[in-house]
């Protein structure tokens, strides 16, 4: 009866409020901005999945490709309260002031409560969370889950054991790399509790059996969790991999098109439809083929990959936080970030008592993660978890003040001073603006999507797919040159990508139209050869094909003795209407090729 009025007087209570207020606060400042308003990649195929899951679809025709325990507690949640954006990010921060708390207690157990109000404030300032929790993306799911875990993981009792085990086992089911942390945990739990091994496996097994289950209804084949593991692999481990991620094909580097396009390649490598599981199978193959034979590159590429890992830099996989922190003045004041807090925890190393079973858990839990991500490819928010175990380090080297102040002032050098990429961001507030655009027809949203595009394009950098939106835009905009010359540049970086392959060809297609025959034929010859590279790499995308047979068509037009010229184009046309029989255009083309 006493403890509710002593809730008042604790300075963490209070502390967590402020923590709160701060927290919807900012939430209010960027509720109407287009960044919220429309997630991007991850963060949309979450939110879809999402609704689809609150409008009954709890079973889907196919087995997992990514994770689906986020996806799937986010439906749950939709179907209680509505898919509104606000809820889910109340939600979320709701779960960081948990982990707030949890974290305190947890640093206060472990050292004293210096540490304890160290380690809160360096995760109040952690400006990269106000980044993550405010989106459909599993952050804030990982880092309360994870230190779910670590309480549990301390106690000796059978139940908890169990409950530990469904913690580890939902983190698999959020991360599919933390699979690879289990003979790390395993390890230190038969260390110190052997008798209470089975219990934590048996827990574990509990949630990762029903997506088990799932899958074999889906599809008759046993596939534990997910069937990304082995293309996750490949994109980490090829002739191009750079230490970071890359789409298996250029421009399509969002999730509704990277389990197809897993399946339809490694089947076109195979030379056979494979099974969903051989396709896992297949990219692992062909990652450690690469590997085996190229022991220098292995090397120099998972070198590289570990020093990302511990770098300051930002590796972002949609809109970086830089470019956000930008965009939002008020972001700059919390300025703790990842190389802060590894420059912290560096120097309480040097002071642990390694005895120390919650110490030795934390230090396993570091080397495991490094040990998952390292021969995959690097993202900031994938190594993000590790700050859980980061951070009671950090908050306890926080009493060695010279260290603190050096470690601060290189922290802020690393966060402003380290160049970063933001030509990704450019382009994806370009897409927002033109969006937007489309719905409101508001010409200063055009201009705003034009000048994000060239922003985006400014630094040349590899980015077809900023040269391409550009070109687009200026198509919709009837200025063919500007196109034309948008859509050669994007070839330039990428002599394969599809969408300016095609795009190019299209225009091409158009201008000969007017021109005199050996000009036309030359002009069609140009756009056949880059419509017949789009459908190497695509062989079902749907512009290609309908330009080849519009160029096929124009072949015939110039020759009408050429029966070959009339085949082709009638192939081409009818297996385009067959994947879009709604285009009138097309339909009607086809109608005129039915008369010969």
């Amino acid at each position: 009866m006493n403890s509710f009025p002593l809730l008042f007087k604790s300075p963490l209570f209070w502390s967590l409020v402020a923590l709160a207020l701060i927290k919807l606060l900012l939430l209010c400042c960027i509720s109407n901005e287009l960044f919220f308003l429309d997630p991007q990649i991850d963060g949309k195929r979450y939110s879809l999945w999402a609704q689809k899951i609150a409008q009954g679809e709890w079973l889907s025709s196919q087995p997992f490709y990514q994770e689906p325990l986020y996806p799937y507690l986010l439906g749950l949640l939709y179907f209680f309260t509505g898919a509104h954006l606000w809820i889910m990010a109340i939600f979320q921060i709701s779960l960081s002031l948990s982990t707030a708390y949890l974290l305190f207690q947890f640093t206060a157990r472990l050292f004293d409560s210096a540490a304890a109000w160290a380690s809160f404030l360096l995760y109040a300032l952690f400006g990269m969370l106000y980044f993550y929790e405010i989106q459909p993306i599993k952050t804030a799911c990982v880092l309360w889950t994870t230190l779910v875990f670590f309480h549990l993981c301390l106690l000796k009792t059978k139940k908890t054991s169990l409950a530990s085990g469904i913690a580890l086992g939902a983190l698999i089911l959020l991360r599919g790399n933390t699979f690879l942390l289990l003979p790390w945990l395993c390890l230190w739990k038969w260390i110190h509790h052997r008798a209470l091994v089975f219990w934590m496996l048996l827990g574990c097994l509990f949630p990762i059996s029903l997506t088990t289950i799932h899958n074999y209804l889906a599809c008759g084949e046993f596939i534990l969790t997910s069937y990304q593991g082995g293309s996750n692999f490949y994109i980490g481990n090829n002739p191009k991999a750079s230490g970071v991620y890359m789409p298996l094909r250029a421009g399509r580097q969002t999730p509704e098109y990277e389990g197809p396009d897993a399946v339809e390649i490694a089947s076109k490598l195979a030379g056979r439809p494979l099974q969903y599981h051989e396709v896992s199978q297949f990219w692992f193959h062909l990652a450690w083929t690469y590997l085996w034979n190229h022991p220098a590159e292995w090397a120099k590429l998972w070198f590289k990959k570990a020093l990302f890992f511990f770098s300051p830099q930002e590796f972002a996989d949609g809109i970086a936080y830089r470019f956000f922190r930008n965009l939002y003045p008020w972001y700059h004041l919390f300025f703790v970030g990842y190389g802060f807090l590894w420059l912290l925890a560096f120097r309480a190393f040097f002071q642990l008592q390694y005895r120390n079973p919650t110490i030795q858990l934390l230090l396993l839990y570091l080397i495991g993660t490094f040990c998952s991500l390292v021969p995959f490819y690097i993202f900031s928010r994938y190594r993000l978890p590790v700050i859980i175990a980061l951070l009671p380090f950090a908050g306890f080297a926080c009493r060695y003040r010279r260290w603190l102040i050096t470690a601060l002032i290189l922290g802020i050098v690393c966060e402003y001073a380290i160049p970063w990429d933001d030509t990704p961001s450019y382009y994806i507030f370009g897409n927002l603006y033109l969006k937007r655009y489309y719905s409101s027809q508001n010409p200063q949203d055009l201009k705003q999507s034009l000048h994000a595009y060239q922003k985006a394009t400014e630094k040349n950098l590899p980015f077809p797919e900023a040269w391409t939106a550009m070109g687009n835009l200026y198509l919709q905009q009837k200025n063919l040159a500007q196109a034309e010359y948008c859509y050669r540049q994007a070839l330039q970086q990428n002599t394969f990508f599809v969408k300016a392959l095609y795009s190019l060809a299209g225009i091409l297609l158009s201008k000969s139209k007017n021109d005199p025959p050996p000009e036309r034929k030359r002009m069609l010859q140009e756009a056949q050869h880059y419509l017949e590279t789009a459908l190497q790499e695509e062989p079902n995308s749907y512009p290609a094909l309908a330009n080849l047979g519009m160029v096929y068509w124009n072949y015939w037009r110039l020759d009408p003795r050429s029966e070959t010229a009339l085949y082709r184009a009638k192939y081409l046309i009818q297996k385009a209407l067959q994947l879009q029989p709604d285009d009138l255009q097309l339909q009607s083309v086809w109608q005129t090729l039915q008369k010969y």
